[in-house]
């Protein structure tokens, strides 16, 4: 299920990103686009340079579209399976960072893409994922006995 969710909203990440123009969000969007041609060694390296060489330089913005990269990666397993741990690691750092910066500019930003993504992206890293649907607005009335497994992520 979350294969397709990514599968799905990935068109609207890369429009969003097409609008934007400078040298770091190019790059990002060079990298999604190698994802959506199936160059899957060539988004991983992109996505890496960015962080080790421009990490200073991002944006919130940014470290989302980064986050949103390093899930594709791990749900469409495009390292088949060998960078995962780094994958996560890279999504924490991104998320992470994003959310420090702004918790709500991070949630409003990345649900923009596909409602409750944040959610998504809490149940890979392990976060908090009920009070990220708590402060979604969504209705979790019985949910706090519900591991997020169960609900197809």
């Amino acid at each position: 299920m979350k294969k397709i969710l990514t599968l799905l909203f990935f068109p609207i990440f890369l429009l969003g990103l097409s609008a934007c123009g400078n040298e770091i969000t190019n790059q990002i969007n060079e990298a999604a686009e190698a994802v959506e041609n199936s160059d899957n060694e060539l988004a991983q390296s992109i996505c890496d340079r960015i962080v080790d060489e421009h990490w200073d330089d991002l944006t919130l913005e940014n470290k989302c579209d980064l986050a949103v990269l390093y899930v594709s990666f791990l749900e469409l397993d495009l390292t088949g399976g060998e960078n995962n741990e780094h994958n996560l690691e890279m999504l924490k750092q991104c998320y992470t960072s994003a959310k420090e910066e702004d918790p709500d500019a991070t949630r409003e930003y990345l649900n923009s893409m596909q409602d409750g993504f944040t959610g998504t992206i809490e149940v890979f890293i392990g976060g908090d994922w009920l009070n990220e649907f708590e402060e979604s607005g969504i209705d979790i009335e019985g949910l706090q006995d519900v591991h997020p497994d169960e609900l197809g992520y």
